[in-house]
């Protein structure tokens, strides 16, 4: 059947075959399915994208950044759904204000290089240019899948597969560059996609977004910034992988560099008392320097001013300015002296000999000053991180010595615990949330080999007291088999711990090895362990045994046979 212009048909139709034939065949035309909407765009052509029109319901326009796309406009559809009727092949025909929306097929479809060339099976969504498509690489709404490549500079055209949808997006190493040098198993991937991602130039509109309550991802999520309320972790690390920051349950912070910041305010235990310590200490000094006392001074000249009395001794009510020299013959008192320079060869004066003795205990005091100023930097930067160590308050020497018995409420964080003395006696019970790891003399694994009845340990050091030792059989996995383990039942393998001592042990089987045979050891020192005996059994006598009385059988009665009477003759 040839259709050269409009079809009506009413009723049921049946047949075995048919064939709608088109004006025109050649790539891209009459092999689609599309429905005619009306549009006000007078610009819309065959190959356009489209979305919905907000200011006209139910009418299309070219699509742009941001619209809602529904489809591309058919070229010559194979179909065309008009409402009214519907029309096939040739017999398709344009109507004014209406345009044919591919729903399903394929179709030609206008396209630019904007996201990069297109490869054939690539998704395709709107571009910058309105009612022409491009490579789509983020998460969004795609028109359909190109069956063709294009790599033009100017728009083009392909044919694309109708496939409209939600797009997830191209994977990772897709879009990443430089792919191959990436080393596996680093972080290399996220570093190259961040800084791939801060060179990109986002235009306004073209953002893809995606808007829901929840994301989880099972591996990682790869973002040059992230903007939270609320963030839950128990670690920031550094892009290259390495620890940064670490939070506990309770909220404290550790960070594994150095804290800049202007200002810190917190509230430091302790510092109060150094803020004390160092205002008597400028006291002191302030004191040094007013207490000086003078005994003798010989100056050149003299030149006074006011009232020069002498008695004795030279007094001045108001001020001596000496514009030369002073010289003075015997001793000078001075209750207050200033002066611009003292030259002498010697001054003797208890006071500035206690000053000389008190200004070096200053410069030693200055130093540990110097040195506890170093630790109190390390104090703010602890307290800007919430964790302080009570160390570094209580000994500036990165040390901390306890005669008595210290109580910690909050618990005690350290890298090691090790004895002055010969051990550490904990004297309370210990829980465990790792695993304890002991040396190899307290425990390990003994072969038996095939032929042989016994063998034996020795210790790397000798046990103060004998240990207690428990052995068993354990055979791995890796070398055992199920011919082996049922070999040693049925041989009835058994073994004794012997020649156990403080220097080692051995254990010996009731009969040669089958086959090597792996045994499980461990030696635990318990101090003062107790040895519990059994009760002791007395020996009971056994009874002899009481002899059965047999009782005589007695005899049955025989009876008597009756006598016979024989006939007389």
């Amino acid at each position: 059947m040839s259709n050269a212009g409009s079809l009506a048909l009413r009723g049921y139709i049946s047949a075995h075959g048919a064939l709608v034939a088109c004006a025109s065949l050649h790539t891209g035309q009459c092999v689609d399915l599309a429905e005619n909407y009306p549009t006000a765009d007078s610009t819309i052509g065959a190959g356009d994208v489209v979305s919905t029109d907000g200011s006209n319901p139910i009418h299309v326009s070219k699509a742009t950044k941001g619209g809602n796309v529904i489809g591309i406009i058919s070229t010559k559809p194979g179909i065309l759904l008009t409402g009214d009727e519907v029309l096939t092949g040739a017999g398709v025909v344009y109507e004014e204000g209406q345009v044919p929306v591919a729903l399903a097929g394929r179709v030609p479809v206008k396209v630019s290089t904007e996201n990069g060339p297109i490869e054939i099976g690539d998704f395709l969504t709107i571009s910058s240019t309105p009612g022409v498509a491009m490579k789509a690489t983020k998460a969004g709404y795609a028109v359909g899948q190109a069956m063709d490549s294009y790599s033009g500079t100017e728009v083009g055209s392909i044919i694309a597969f109708v496939n409209t949808g939600f797009f997830n997006g191209s994977s990772l190493e897709s879009i990443v560059t430089g792919l191959d040098s990436l080393t596996p198993g680093s972080n290399g991937l996220a570093q190259a996609l961040i800084f791939q991602f801060n060179q990109q130039d986002i235009a306004s509109g073209s953002l893809s977004d995606i808007f829901t309550d929840r994301i989880a991802a099972g591996v990682e999520i790869i973002s040059p910034k992230v903007f939270a309320d609320t963030l839950f972790t128990s670690n920031i690390n550094t892009l290259t992988g390495n620890s940064a920051i670490t939070f506990d349950e309770d909220g404290n912070a550790t960070f594994i560099g150095d804290i800049v910041a202007n200002t810190i305010t917190a509230d430091i235990p302790g510092l109060d008392t150094i803020n004390t310590e160092l205002s008597a200490l400028s006291s002191q000094v302030s004191g040094l320097q007013s207490n000086a006392t003078i005994n003798n001074l010989t100056v050149g000249s003299v030149l006074l001013a006011n009232t020069f009395a002498t008695s004795g001794l030279a007094e001045f009510s108001s001020s001596v300015h000496i514009g030369g020299g002073l010289s003075v013959v015997g001793s000078t008192s001075f209750s207050t002296i200033t002066v611009g320079k003292i030259i002498a060869d010697e001054i003797q004066s208890q006071q500035l000999t206690n000053f000389q003795d008190k200004l070096a205990s200053l410069s030693i005091d200055f130093s540990q000053l110097a040195s506890s100023s170093q630790n109190l930097n390390s104090i703010f930067a602890a307290i800007a991180s919430k964790q302080l160590a009570m160390e570094d308050i209580l000994n500036i020497n990165d040390s901390l010595t306890v005669s008595g018995v210290s109580t910690l409420g909050g618990g005690l964080i350290v890298n090691n615990i090790s004895s002055n003395g010969e051990a550490i006696s904990i004297l309370a019970d210990a829980i465990f949330f790792g695993r304890p790891y002991f040396n190899l003399d307290m425990g390990g694994f003994i072969v038996i080999t095939e032929g042989a009845t016994y063998a034996s340990v020795s210790f790397e050091s000798e046990y103060l007291n004998q240990p207690v030792v428990n052995a068993t059989i354990s055979l791995n996995t890796a070398s055992a088999s199920e011919t082996d383990e049922q070999l040693l039942f049925e041989s009835d393998i058994r073994f004794i711990i012997s020649n156990k001592n403080t220097k080692g042990f051995a254990i010996k089987l009731n009969k040669p090895a089958p086959i090597g045979i792996q045994f499980s050891w461990m030696a635990l020192a318990v101090k003062d362990a107790k040895t519990v005996f059994s009760p002791i059994v007395s020996p009971v006598s056994t009874p002899e045994p009481t002899p059965e009385s047999i009782p005589e059988a007695t005899p049955e009665p025989t009876p008597t046979p009756e006598p016979e009477i024989s006939p007389e003759p």
